[in-house]
């Protein structure tokens, strides 16, 4: 009798054992964390940066994303970032910019959509007129390449100057800025301070999102940029990317009524231009 004891209290512990091994072996399998897929995506400082944290990033959370939007001090540094596959996307470049570097730096860059691109414009504190340009006048532009070239492609529309035949967006330089109708001097200034290097120069082109930012409209610019298709803000991510659903996600968000009714809703983005993909119909709220 001790002996038949024994041997079921031995075979009821161990089928104790058992269970609660098996037990365990599904609470592991049932607790496994399910995998979030994170979106990194950078930003020059601008509009574009305010515009993907108040309308896309909640889009794409509540699809289940975790967004991070990263903002450089410098435009350069969101394409080495993306190069080194630090960040997924960037809404910082021009379609145009985008082809060059590609060339330049042996990349592999494709646009999936646009957003609201703020238009450069020709502004002055010294003058009310464009019909008071004289030779020997300073003029402000960009000191980074692709806002100095587009710069420089609103004074040949006027016909002040003359832009040499080869000159390419991610290389240009005042070098390439040739004399016109008129002869006159030129300065580089950092995008962010040249609304306030304004009252140093004679007239100054100033790109919109740093028009936006000091309170002032771009239309009340003496002249804005009709920006070509080339030139419009787009939403950039790696060609090895495009079939990636979080790609398609963020392309659709950029491209969706909610992103539309947002930036309509808001007159700071009075005078931008809007993306092509964006539903004809306005639903202002």
């Amino acid at each position: 009798m001790k002996l038949n004891g024994l041997k079921v209290t031995v075979m009821l512990c161990v089928s104790l054992i058992v269970s609660a091994c098996g037990n365990q072996e599904e609470v592991v399998k049932t607790s496994e964390p399910i995998s979030q897929v994170e979106i990194k995506v950078g930003f020059g400082p601008s509009n574009y940066a305010d515009q993907f944290k108040e309308a896309i990033q909640p889009i794409l959370e509540r699809k289940g994303y975790k967004v991070t939007p990263i903002v450089f001090s410098q435009n350069p540094m969101i394409t080495s970032s993306m190069r080194d596959n630090e960040i997924d996307a960037s809404i910082s470049q021009s379609y145009a910019f985008m082809l060059d570097l590609n060339r330049l730096l042996n990349m592999d860059m494709m646009s999936i959509g646009h957003t609201a691109t703020a238009p450069q414009s020709l502004r002055s504190t010294k003058h009310q007129s464009l019909d008071e340009v004289e030779d020997g006048m300073l003029i402000s532009l960009s000191s980074d390449s692709i806002n100095m070239e587009r710069g420089a492609r609103i004074l040949e529309s006027l016909g002040w100057v003359k832009i040499n035949d080869n000159a390419k967006p991610a290389t240009f330089s005042l070098k390439d800025i040739e004399k016109g109708q008129y002869d006159l001097r030129f300065i580089e200034v950092d995008p962010a301070q040249s609304m306030r290097s304004m009252d140093d120069v004679d007239f100054a082109v100033v790109n919109g999102n740093y028009v936006v930012n000091m309170g002032q409209k771009i239309t009340d610019g003496l002249y804005v940029e009709k920006t070509p298709d080339e030139h419009r803000v787009i939403v950039t991510i790696q060609s090895k990317d495009k079939d990636q659903q979080w790609a398609k996600d963020l392309a659709a968000a950029y491209a969706s009524d909610e992103f539309r009714d947002y930036i309509l809703s808001k007159s700071m983005y009075e005078g931008f231009i809007m993306p092509k993909e964006w539903n004809p119909v306005s639903k202002t709220k």
